[in-house]
């Protein structure tokens, strides 16, 4: 699943899943979040999006220099998205985010949910 295509096409609750898989691995070995009621996902998912719109409020300038500046992000995101995920999961900011999850997963995740496209002030 971590083939960036499979992120970017699965639909987004099953992304979800996927981001709170990778933030519990170890946590619930009996149990799949597949089988965690809808509540419990949701919950999960609100405790990594606090912690995700946290790193950009604090971490604001290093974000943008990297992502938006560094990488060219609304120029490049149309046409090359998963070199765009692949390049911000590369970079030094993922360190910044502080989450047990895969770098390819979070960065989808991230992108999916639009994050990088207002923080940028991208027109598209």
């Amino acid at each position: 699943m971590k083939n960036i295509d499979q992120l970017m096409t699965v639909s987004l609750e099953e992304l979800e899943i996927k981001v709170v898989e990778e933030m519990t691995r170890g946590e619930t070995p009996d149990l799949t979040v597949s089988a965690w009621t809808r509540d419990r996902i949701k919950a999960k998912l609100q405790v990594i999006e606090q912690k995700i719109a946290e790193t950009f409020e604090k971490s604001r300038g290093v974000i943008f220099q990297e992502v938006c500046v560094k990488l060219d992000y609304c120029v490049r995101v149309k046409d090359e998205r998963n070199t765009m995920i692949a390049l911000i999961a590369d970079s030094t900011i993922i360190v910044l985010f502080g989450l047990p999850i895969a770098p390819i997963v979070l960065i989808a995740y991230i992108l999916r949910l639009g994050y990088f496209d207002q923080f940028c002030e991208c027109a598209h």
